[in-house]
């Protein structure tokens, strides 16, 4: 069956899984996120205590996207994917253990807040690079608009996913499925065939475009 043009880069298998994967990795975050905040507000009922918390977790965007554009062309692209995705299954399924345990305390959420924000900063810059070697050089435009929307729609199903799963059952579930979220991810990236390879580009245009695809992809 011919697919409709707006979808044509989903001929591609390579591109199939991996815009699977990165949508759940995308939910699987603001899982977290949210099921992070209510965490914070129901240990300390802090405003300024949980901007601190997604200051930590979110800021690392702001810091890292021209740096993580150049670390994104001297590393094997999809071997650095999977390592976020391990390094956010780790946070998110240590927060549920905390919390399961009774002895979470706010400067453990803050740590892994942090470590989050990392490997998602990281898995945000290399797969932006990382879609264009899914596809033909043709379908690049297409493929990175998919991945945007995809980015975009995940925003919407993430916190209300979580505000389910934490309105029904508890937070510290909420934050078991992200972490399960994260290891889907990581066991589907690696039936993709592109490995992503390292790349000797000029340092200042490499991590420009990765600016740009970071700043795209958050608007």
């Amino acid at each position: 069956m011919r697919l409709p043009e707006a979808f044509r880069s989903l001929r591609y298998r390579d591109f199939r899984v991996f815009f699977v994967a990165q949508t759940i990795s995308q939910i699987a975050t603001w899982m977290h996120s949210v099921a992070q905040t209510w965490l914070i507000l129901s240990l300390t009922n802090s405003p300024l205590l949980l901007g601190l918390i997604t200051m930590l977790h979110w800021g690392p965007i702001l810091l890292l996207a021209l740096p993580g554009g150049a670390i994104a062309d001297r590393v094997a692209k999809r071997r650095l994917l999977i390592a976020t995705q391990a390094a956010q299954a780790c946070t998110a399924l240590t927060v549920a253990a905390l919390v399961a345990t009774g002895v979470v305390a706010y400067w453990h959420v803050g740590v892994l807040a942090l470590c989050a924000g990392l490997a998602n900063t990281l898995f945000n810059v290399v797969r932006q690079s990382f879609v264009n070697e899914t596809v033909g050089r043709d379908d690049v435009v297409n493929a990175v608009a998919l991945s945007a929307a995809a980015f975009n729609d995940a925003r919407i199903v993430g916190p209300a996913a979580a505000g389910l799963v934490f309105a029904s059952v508890g937070v510290a579930p909420a934050f078991v499925l992200s972490g399960a979220g994260h290891l889907l991810v990581l066991a589907t990236l690696a039936t993709v065939g592109v490995e992503g390879a390292r790349r000797r580009l000029d340092r200042r245009r490499s991590t420009l475009a990765s600016a740009i695809h970071m700043k795209a992809s958050t608007e």
